[in-house]
């Protein structure tokens, strides 16, 4: 595997990312971090188009896995096919993003793609609040395939035409249409290859390890 990006905004801030712009709140913090000390916080009221997202920049790859924590005080879709959009991979309309999406009065996992037209594909997985879930989603454009993992668990994987190699991600929440949501991101990484979750304790055990060398 060949990290491409990864950040879990220990610097304090957001200025290992190109950009980051939101139309509400997003500041990096200590309130609730899943490693380390600081996480990147969202509160986003309803309304038309929102985001509190993290732009990078990333050398011209057609085979981009993006993993990212997230937790969520509150959140809330209003009816299909309005949705929170998380991790995006791609630049519009070439892009693809993990999702929570409204079907059936229940909130779900999905995937939304842009290419020729908006496709969307919904697991029978629910996502809750006050959990910390490990999401990593994949835009392969040689094998045009999209896949998400939910705490290293397929609960999407389907064939798509994907055109344009990925030069952009984006973390946190990349859009939201006419929903809300109030949480966290964390442990952000991009790569090549799959990632998965972080080791249970990582943090804690680092820090064990460098005491016990001193």
């Amino acid at each position: 595997m060949t990290e491409l990006f990864s950040d879990g905004f220990e610097s304090g801030n957001f200025d290992e990312w190109t950009s980051n712009n939101t139309t509400d709140t997003f500041t990096v913090d200590t309130n609730n971090p899943h490693h380390g000390t600081y996480d990147a916080e969202f509160s986003i009221a309803s309304g038309a188009t929102k985001y509190a997202r993290c732009r990078k920049t990333i050398a011209s790859n057609p085979i981009v896995y993006m993993r990212g924590y997230y937790y969520f005080d509150s959140f809330s879709t209003i009816t299909a096919p309005h949705h929170i959009g998380l991790i995006s991979i791609g630049s519009y309309p070439n892009v693809a993003t993990a999702i929570i999406v409204k079907s059936d009065a229940t909130n779900y996992w999905g995937v939304e793609v842009w290419e020729t037209s908006q496709t969307k594909y919904v697991s029978a997985v629910e996502p809750t609040t006050e959990k910390w879930y490990c999401v990593e989603l994949l835009r392969d454009v040689t094998n045009n395939i999209v896949t998400l993992w939910i705490d290293d668990v397929e609960v999407i994987s389907e064939s798509k035409a994907q055109t344009v190699n990925t030069t952009n991600v984006d973390g946190a929440i990349s859009w939201i249409t006419y929903g809300a949501a109030v949480g966290q991101c964390d442990c952000v990484v991009v790569a090549d290859a799959y990632i998965g979750c972080e080791a249970e304790g990582g943090q804690q055990l680092f820090t064990l390890i460098n005491m016990m060398e001193y």
